[in-house]
């Protein structure tokens, strides 16, 4: 009740600063009530039930791929605008949960708490983090536990050599880097004392210009300058990730609430999930899972 009488108390104070004719004035707040968010809290009402837009938000690690995806989305469906943002799985959960969006983007799985009958899920892709030293670094392994150890700073000499290990890590805004501390920190931050990468390129550049540089990088980031390791005796690739086997992976999902969608968001979730979508995933370095 709170939210309604604050957003008729919005709407009343930018009516008065733009006086509008009746006509004008029906098709305004039409317009208003039709947002995601305005829906939420007012109800249908005589919404179209064909919208122009679609609001995705949630995973940063999401962005880079649901950005591709929109783009070639608004140009073979001209008139309709996908808006992307991103902030955090979690957020874009909580949004689609309230009507303010419509797709959540999340780079993992839902948890058990997570999860409800009311909520589609829609998996369009994999994707894996990894592991990167300098070639000329003799190890080829290390366990989750040792990788976990030495971005938290507990573990801070190469095995064998001796050497102090230099970690490379990502700006604080990177969505590889929100992932790695999910994944393989368990939510914890990476050491204060690590070199900080402005972006994949610039990590595999430090890695490969350091013997006893560590970094990691998301599929697309991979490159041939830098020795990808293999965890718990685990390499990345297409097979180890759709089969989970690789421990460090994150699943690309779109998440709607209620039934079947409609409209645009019907044909953007299935154009993601689709042949044409499924080949840009796999273009921009993820796994297709079509």
């Amino acid at each position: 009740m709170k939210a309604r009488s604050l957003l008729l108390a919005v709407l009343a104070l930018w009516l008065t600063a733009r006086p509008a004719g009746a006509a004008e004035l029906r098709y305004i707040l039409q317009d208003l009530r039709c947002l995601p968010l305005t829906r939420s809290v007012m109800g249908n009402g005589d919404c179209p039930v064909e919208q122009n837009s679609v609001v995705i938000a949630g995973s940063t690690a999401m962005v880079f791929y649901t950005r591709l995806l929109a783009t070639e989305f608004e140009k073979r469906n001209p008139g309709v605008k996908v808006e992307v943002s991103g902030g955090s799985s979690i957020a874009g959960l909580i949004a689609v949960d309230r009507g303010a969006i419509d797709l959540a983007a999340i780079s993992r799985d839902l948890s058990p708490k997570e999860y409800r009958t009311e909520l589609k899920v829609t998996m369009i892709g994999r994707d894996g983090l990894v592991a990167v030293v300098n070639k000329a670094n003799p190890l080829s392994d290390l366990s989750k536990d040792q990788l976990r150890a030495i971005f938290l700073g507990q573990m801070t000499a190469w095995p064998g050599s001796g050497h102090a290990i230099h970690v490379v890590s990502r700006n604080p805004e990177s969505s590889t880097l929100q992932s790695f501390e999910e994944i393989v920190l368990g939510g914890d931050k990476v050491a204060e004392a690590a070199r900080v990468a402005k972006g994949s390129e610039a990590l595999v550049a430090a890695v490969s210009g350091d013997e006893d540089a560590i970094g990691f990088v998301g599929l697309h980031g991979l490159s041939p300058d830098v020795k990808a390791l293999t965890i718990d005796g685990v390499a990345v690739s297409d097979a180890t990730i759709l089969s989970s086997r690789y421990p460090l992976l994150r699943s690309l999902n779109l998440v709607e609430w209620g039934g079947e969608a409609a409209g645009a968001k019907r044909r953007f979730v299935d154009f993601a999930a689709g042949p044409d979508g499924q080949a840009l995933i796999e273009k921009a370095g993820a796994v297709r899972v079509e």
